[in-house]
C-alpha cells in the first residue's frame, strides 16, 4: 500500500529515465516505480500527484465486466464481428474482419488521431492503422466503439440502453 509507504530519496533521472521516456512518448499520464512499498521514482507528463483526471480514464477497467455481463446475458459473443452491430462496417473489407474480441484486446488498429474529436461518430468512422491483429494500442477509440456496441445491443433488446446503468444494475 503506497499510501503508507516510506518514500525513498529521489533517484537520479538516469536510473529510470529510459522507462519514463518510453511512458511519456506513449502518452502515459504517470510513471511510477515502487518496490516493497517504497516509492523509487515518479514522473507526471501533465500535472502532479494531486492532478485529477476525467473519470473516463478510470472506466476502462469496467469494460471487461460489461463485456462479460453482455456475454452471460446472451446479448453478444466475443467472436462475433463488430459489423453485426455496426452495420456500415460490413461493407469495409478490413473493418468487417474485426471481432469484438479483437476490438477489446487492443489490436484492431483503430485509434484516434492526436487532438481529434473523441466521440462516437469519429470513432466509428476511423480506419484501422495497420492490419487488425498486428499492433497493440490502448486507445480510447476502442472503448468508445465498444460502449456504443453495448448501447445498441441493450436498446435492441429493450433493456436499459445506458451501459453504465446496465452494468450497475446487473452487478
Amino acid at each position: 500500500d503506497l499510501s503508507t509507504a516510506q518514500f525513498a530519496v529521489a533517484q537520479t533521472p538516469g536510473r529510470f529515465g529510459t522507462a519514463a521516456s518510453y511512458s511519456a512518448q506513449r502518452d502515459g499520464a504517470t510513471f511510477l516505480v515502487a518496490r516493497h512499498g517504497v516509492l523509487l521514482a515518479e514522473q507526471y507528463t501533465a500535472g502532479n500527484a494531486e492532478t485529477r483526471w476525467p473519470i473516463g480514464m478510470g472506466t476502462r477497467t469496467f469494460l471487461s465486466l460489461l463485456a462479460a455481463s453482455l456475454v452471460e446475458d446472451r446479448l453478444m459473443t466475443l467472436d462475433e464481428p463488430v459489423a453485426l452491430t455496426l452495420g456500415d462496417w460490413g461493407a469495409d473489407p478490413v473493418k468487417s474482419t474485426i471481432s469484438i474480441r479483437v476490438l477489446l484486446s487492443g489490436v484492431s488498429g483503430l485509434r484516434f488521431e492526436r487532438n481529434s474529436p473523441q466521440d462516437v461518430a469519429t470513432a466509428i468512422a476511423l480506419q484501422p492503422q495497420g492490419a487488425p491483429g498486428s499492433n497493440f494500442s490502448d486507445d480510447a477509440a476502442t472503448y468508445v466503439i465498444f460502449t456504443e456496441i453495448a448501447r445498441r445491443k441493450l436498446e435492441a433488446r429493450g433493456r436499459e440502453p445506458d451501459p453504465a446503468r446496465y452494468l450497475t444494475s446487473r452487478t
